[in-house]
């Protein structure tokens, strides 16, 4: 519920042309926010059947709030201190999954993060070429790491995999997010320290944003 304050609030927030009113709503969604991220913290280290499906949607609702309020954020810089905070915050919904799986199919939520099957889909020819591109890039200039380069290379499969899956899945309202939890930790790391090749990589993971411009939380 708390999830859900905060990120109506916000809306409400995004919505109005009011200076007055916009920012009568900032206070409230922050606090209500604090307490579900609190309160999701506590949950999340013992999961069960009673409340898989709250955790779920707690973490999917704070990862759009996350999203939403980057774009009041005046340093641009700030946007990749929101992509880690939403890597820590959706990285363990596929680990929940998983230890749910037995009762899995009677959660609510179960379609919602259980997309069709992107196996058979092809990788558009623009975006296959980009990969292939950063693939040599790695190879030429990741600096001879090999570990480093094996991270970056990993992230890029992550990219196909995520751009297959909004393909397969086009009315699918968190696919693009696919790619912030399945992303290696000491990828985000990476990110976080602002390591050039890491960055670059991240610059191609706009372009399945850019898919859900369309989205309020997600806009430009």
């Amino acid at each position: 519920m708390h999830a859900i304050l905060a990120l109506s609030a916000l809306h409400l927030q995004c919505s109005s042309d009011d200076a007055q009113r916009t920012a009568k709503y900032r206070e409230p969604a922050i606090q209500n926010y604090d307490l579900a991220l609190s309160q999701l913290q506590l949950l999340v280290v013992e999961i069960d059947e009673a409340n898989c499906g709250s955790v779920l949607a707690a973490a999917t609702l704070l990862g759009f709030f996350s999203s939403v309020y980057a774009s009041f954020e005046e340093d641009d810089s700030r946007i990749l201190t929101v992509f880690w905070s939403n890597h820590q915050l959706l990285r363990g919904v596929p680990t929940i999954i998983e230890h749910t799986a037995p009762y899995f199919s009677e959660i609510k939520l179960a379609a919602i993060v259980k997309p069709k099957p992107w196996d058979h889909v092809p990788i558009p020819a623009g975006f296959q070429h980009g990969m292939d591109i950063l693939r040599v890039n790695i190879s030429a200039f990741g600096g001879g790491d090999e570990s480093k380069n094996e991270i970056y290379l990993k992230a890029v499969q992550m990219l196909q995999e995520n751009v297959k899956a909004e393909i397969a899945n086009p009315q699918h309202i968190t696919i693009s997010y696919m790619f912030l939890p399945a992303a290696d930790r000491r990828y985000m790391g990476l990110v976080a320290a602002r390591d050039q090749m890491a960055l670059v990589i991240l610059a191609h993971y706009a372009v399945i944003l850019h898919r859900q411009r369309h989205r309020w939380w997600m806009g430009d």
